[in-house]
């Protein structure tokens, strides 16, 4: 008896971020080609290498078994084996400088894989060392055809297997090879690879009391700055063995064999380091980093670090001085994640202290997201930390400050936001009591409802204040004056949340020509500009005007009219509540610049309607298909709507409680999805996400019951916020980065190879195809994942139930499980 059995092999390539390719198998493509890029603007290099994945297909093959009668079983199949084939992986440089391509194979099975080179038709195995090339720079002005190549083969040998399985994993590793000048080394002794790769073994001069590892060095030894015993400022390009290797603590070099002796072997001269981030820009600084470095007194994260896990700097208890990239767990760029507090570098009050008279506890709020402009420091988890009694100083280069990122941070003087920081949250600094100053750069154009609340920097802007006007560069952020007429001055660009807030003398605003923002882009837990701002009659809008935040003219009650400038583009939720204007709509359509704010029916639809949004809308407001006026009636007989290609985002309960609406098409440029924009559409049986949606909102399709959605090609979704998966099945993209808690009981059909963050609550059953990486699944221990099969498992014969964790399509394409 044979029985052949087809397996698949994930195939995998990381740049500064990994992206995951799937050898060919059932699709019945030959070869995949995948380019990644990825580029440093401040030098020009650009790293673009295409990999070529044959088909990674092997097939197992039993050995002849016989019956035996005797003992009721099969005997022999021991001469089975593995097919002999070897599928080729060429990498090709298109890039403007050298690179390195390594490979190493992960086995998932007791299976053993062997990279091979080719001459003629003879296969030579390759050893560790030789798994890997270095790919000369494209010629300017050269034919693609003729830029550096190399293929390497791929077989499988060893263990048996018993049904078709994922065999592990291929990593193609792509590293851009920076030139070296020697000079530079001139302090230390090093070794370079079979790449030409440096790597650090020593200091020549032991004595000395500053030193600079390059950013080109690719490798630091075990304990290759021992020695250095008067050492008093370091920098160095990671922190560990290399850039997001398998040491990732900074005692490493220090001769540190694990991150609880980090601390311990550093010289005790050692006061200031600095991280880099290396050449390739894309580090990641790990937890426990800095774990027990008790004399440092400064540290600087280089703008090269691009992730930053928790509890970096747990018992850095004489730390002064602290500049980080970014607050959050990511660079911008790389994913709009959520924003952290400082505590999350400092780590979990869990893991204690034994320095207690040396730090003093403070919490944080991990707020909660629930899509691209609504989060809740209220509703989020707080966290605990010791923070060091020491810290004065911090500065933050990049991204945003979230809501209350620093409040209760009761030691620091003085915080410094580089020109990469573009937001303030709400209480961001609240009641940081010895915060005196606090330099904001221009960058800086959303500042929120009492950033600075009960601090010293706050007392020094009301001393300020010019005619009740408090100014932070072109952000108008507080207004504290008296006038009933008041004109904003020309050069203003953006108004803060609540600066008008409950201002009850003003009756007439003017806003200057150079307005472009009034409220705040992001952030829901701050009230809108001129709330209850009772006797405000008039505002005059000005052209160019573009945004209107979260509540701007909530609870407005004297104003019946606004004239909307042409420029305006988005407008946030509840902007108008409470607004005698919103209160008495006309029938019908009502645009508000080329915002589509709402379908005004004025009472039940008495047949079926499909509504058309015309061309050149650029959003779709929220709450303008929802019956909000009658406290969320059904809004039945409301069957389609038609929308323009033209609109970018769709906001908050736009089409809540429609439920009769069975079909829409969302439009491709979408990039953003609001809170609860689908909730209770119970007709809503398929709907697929445009590629250009990051995030997938709380509570996008609650109680749609049987949903099925779907993700365009190329997805750029990396957020699952917290709790936007409550039914239905969803067809998940692999670049999912997090998770956010409480997403019960709902079935994904994913591979997530890019997976960072899942929150513990998470309780999901998780169907997973065959070429997942298997590797993610840890980090989802409170799931249950389900593998694909479209043989049914053996059964137990004692329950009757299948054996294992399996699933297939039903007759109707819907994933279900044996």
């Amino acid at each position: 008896m044979k029985r052949l059995l087809s397996i698949l092999l994930v195939a995998l390539m990381v740049f500064s971020v990994t992206a995951t390719v799937y050898a060919a198998g059932n699709s019945g493509s030959s070869t995949i080609n995948v380019a990644g890029e990825y580029s440093v603007a401040s030098t020009g290099e650009v790293v673009s290498v295409d990999v070529g994945w044959e088909e990674m297909s092997f097939k197992y093959t039993e050995g002849e078994k016989q019956w035996d009668p005797g003992t009721h079983s099969y005997i022999g199949g021991e001469d089975g084996g593995w097919s002999d084939n070897k599928p080729g992986i060429t990498m090709t440089n298109h890039s403007n400088v050298d690179v390195v391509a390594e490979l190493s194979f992960t086995p998932s099975t007791s299976v053993t894989g062997t990279f091979y080179s080719k001459s003629g038709d003879t296969y030579t195995a390759l050893s560790a060392d030789e798994q890997g090339a270095n790919l000369s720079a494209a010629a300017e002005g050269s034919e693609q055809s003729a830029a550096d190549a190399k293929t390497f083969y791929f077989g499988i040998s060893g263990g048996a297997i018993t049904k078709n399985t994922p065999l592990g994993t291929i990593t193609v590793s792509i590293s851009f090879k920076p030139s070296f000048n020697e000079a530079d080394l001139a302090a230390f002794t090093y070794t370079t690879d079979s790449f030409g790769r440096v790597k650090i073994t020593g200091v020549k001069d032991t004595s000395v009391t500053e030193l600079v590892v390059p950013d080109f060095v690719y490798e630091i030894e075990l304990g290759a700055l021992k020695d250095c015993t008067s050492l008093v400022k370091l920098t160095v390009p990671f922190a560990g063995n290399r850039s997001n290797g398998e040491q990732t603590y900074i005692g490493y070099a220090f001769g540190a064999n694990n991150y609880t002796e980090s601390g311990t072997v550093l010289p005790a001269t050692l006061k200031d380091i600095t991280v880099t981030g290396g050449y390739a820009k894309n580090d990641t600084l790990d937890t426990f980093a800095f774990y027990d470095c008790t004399n440092l007194t400064n540290i600087v994260i280089g703008d090269g670090v691009t992730y930053i896990n928790p509890s970096v700097f747990v018992d850095c208890i004489s730390l002064e001085s602290l500049t980080v990239p970014f607050l959050g767990d990511c660079k911008k760029e790389i994913t709009d994640s959520y924003q952290l507090p400082l505590n999350y570098l400092f780590g979990y009050s869990d893991y204690g202290t034994k320095y207690t008279d040396n730090v003093h506890l403070v919490y944080g709020i991990l707020n909660e997201m629930y899509s691209d402009r609504k989060t809740s420091a209220f509703d989020g988890e707080k966290i605990y930390s010791y923070i060091p009694n020491t810290l004065k100083e911090v500065t933050v280069n990049g991204g945003a400050i979230g809501d209350k990122a620093f409040e209760g941070q009761v030691t620091i003087e003085k915080v410094i936001l580089g020109n990469g920081v573009n937001a303030i949250g709400y209480m961001a600094f609240g009641n940081c009591n010895n915060l005196n100053e606090v330099i904001i750069p221009d960058s800086v154009i959303d500042i929120s409802m009492w950033a600075f609340r009960n601090t010293p920097y706050q007392n020094t802007l009301l001393a300020n204040a010019e005619d009740g006007f408090i100014y932070i560069n072109k952000v108008l952020y507080e207004y504290h004056g008296s006038d009933t007429d008041v004109v904003i001055k020309d050069g203003t660009v953006a108004v803060s949340d609540f600066a008008f807030g409950e201002n009850t003398k003003i009756e007439k605003v003017t806003c200057p020509d150079s307005l472009r923002y009034l409220g705040c882009a992001v952030g829901q837990s701050a009230d809108g500009v001129f709330f209850k701002c009772t006797n405000l009659k008039t505002v005059v809008l000005n052209e160019g005007l573009e945004h209107i935040g979260v509540g701007a003219f909530e609870n407005c009650s004297a104003i019946d009219n606004f004239d909307f400038p042409d420029s305006l583009n988005y407008v946030g939720y509840l902007a108008f509540s409470g607004t005698s204007w919103a209160n008495n709509l006309p029938k019908g359509e009502i645009y508000i610049g080329k915002i589509f704010y709402k379908y005004n029916p004025q009472g039940e639809l008495t047949e079926p309607t499909t509504i058309t949004v015309k061309e050149g809308t650029v959003g779709i407001a929220d709450r303008a298909f929802c019956r909000f006026e009658t406290d969320y009636a059904d809004f039945v007989n409301l069957v389609g709507v038609n929308i323009p290609d033209s609109v970018t985002w769709i906001g908050d309960e736009a089409f809540y409680r429609a439920t009769d609406l069975q079909e829409i098409k969302l439009p491709k440029n979408l990039t953003e999805l609001g809170w609860r924009a689908f909730g209770f559409c119970a007709s809503l049986k398929e709907i697929t996400i445009p590629k250009g949606v990051k995030k997938l909102p709380q509570y996008i399709f609650a109680s749609c019951s049987g949903i099925s959605v779907r993700f365009e090609e190329n997805s750029q979704l990396n957020t699952i916020c917290d709790r936007s998966i409550t039914s239905g099945v969803y067809y998940m993209p692999e670049g999912i980065q997090y998770i956010f808690d409480d997403l019960v009981g709902t079935v994904l059909v994913t591979s997530m190879n890019k997976l960072r963050a899942v929150k513990l609550s998470w309780s999901v059953r998780v169907l997973v195809p065959t070429y997942a990486d298997v590797g993610w699944t840890f980090r989802a221990e409170s799931s249950v994942v389900y593998y694909y099969s479209d043989e049914k498992p053996a059964v137990n014969p004692r329950t009757g139930e299948y054996i294992g964790t399996f699933w297939h399509y039903d007759e109707n394409g819907k994933p279900v499980l044996w």
